[in-house]
């Protein structure tokens, strides 16, 4: 299966082998949609590089199997964010997630939407929590973060580079 609806306000299609996942389209578009909202450089800070204009790359990072890649949607068939979830513990109880919105809804829409795929994600996997990793300096996402239920945890001091800078990070845990 490669679709789920979550409401009667949101769904989400992911990358499977079903004719009901993400196509190649989709995928394509969602970068669209990042490059559109001029998003990708912050969303992908640690890359040395943006993926190519061919998009060749970036289908090829979507269906990576090392990943469960996500795309939510309004009912409508409006696409809000992709979500994305890597590096599982060896017992794959546990995943690192990552976000991007576009600039497609509301923030209220984020939040629910967001809560909502979690929600399905905890009860259709063995993944029972995920982490994030957001430099403290992206105060929006902390936000956002915050606001779909993830704990703050710890500050990581100069963890990461961000556009070649060091920077802290808010480790933040959700319990699925």
């Amino acid at each position: 299966m490669g679709y789920c609806r979550l409401s009667s306000d949101f769904y989400t299609r992911w990358c499977s082998d079903s004719s009901e996942g993400l196509d190649a389209d989709s995928i394509a578009f969602a970068l669209e949609l990042i490059r559109e909202a001029k998003y990708e450089r912050a969303t992908f800070y640690e890359r040395e590089c943006p993926f190519t204009h061919t998009h060749e790359e970036w289908q090829a990072w979507a269906k990576n199997t090392d990943k469960l890649f996500f795309i939510l949607y309004r009912s409508d068939g409006t696409p809000l964010s992709m979500v994305w979830l890597d590096e599982f513990s060896a017992t794959n109880r546990q995943a690192f997630s990552h976000f991007c919105t576009f600039k497609t809804g509301e923030y209220s829409e984020f939040v629910q939407g967001g809560r909502q795929l979690l929600e399905f994600i905890g009860k259709s996997s063995c993944i029972m929590q995920v982490l994030g990793l957001t430099p403290a300096c992206y105060r929006h996402a902390l936000k956002l973060a915050d606001n779909l239920g993830y704990v703050r945890t710890a500050l990581l001091k100069k963890a990461v580079l961000v556009h070649g800078k060091e920077r802290d990070v808010i480790l933040t845990v959700r319990n699925l």
